[in-house]
């Protein structure tokens, strides 16, 4: 998710190819986990909703559908951590495995993303400088996605992490 900072026409469009890849993955793997999808399935269905959804951005240009659509697709992942965290809230769901999960690497991600965008505005981009505090966020960014990462990996509890993700990590 660094290629805005070409500030070229196809930097936009890779940009918003890897934010689609990393939102569609999150929630399509927690619905993975929630209905036990097959990694046939799972990859069918990324494969076909990232390609669908670039269509506005990448195929017709439109740079407001496709941040329209990202932040459409972030609140359908919450939305999506809501049905783990509170399966007796969202029974409209249908049946579904109930999911014991630690979230504090998913907490842990979430503070960092929260610090980067709240330092935005007072990092700003300077071409001119030799040391670019903007890159400072990106590099906190980072960190953000490596512990989403660990969250996903450490799967339930009690339990090896389903499709798509096998690793043996201890939960924070």
């Amino acid at each position: 998710m660094f290629y805005h900072a070409s500030l070229t026409e196809w930097g936009g469009k890779l940009d918003i190819v890897s934010m689609y890849l990393f939102i569609d993955y999150w929630i399509l793997y927690n619905v993975t986990r929630l209905y036990d999808l097959s990694r046939r399935t799972f990859l069918g269905v990324y494969a076909t909703a990232t390609a669908l959804l670039l269509i506005p951005r990448v195929v017709l240009g439109s740079i407001d559908a496709g941040i329209a659509i990202f932040a459409g697709l972030i609140c359908v992942a919450v939305l999506s951590e809501i049905a783990i965290a509170l399966p007796a809230r969202v029974r409209w769901l249908g049946p579904r495995q109930r999911l014991d999960v630690r979230r504090g690497w998913l907490w842990a991600s979430i503070a960092l993303f929260l610090v980067a965008r709240a330092a935005e505005d007072h990092l700003p981009c300077d071409p001119a400088a030799w040391f670019q505090r903007h890159g400072v966020l990106h590099l906190v960014q980072a960190v953000s996605n490596c512990a989403t990462w660990l969250y996903f990996a450490a799967g339930e509890l009690g339990s090896e992490a389903p499709l798509p993700v096998r690793a043996r990590l201890r939960p924070l």
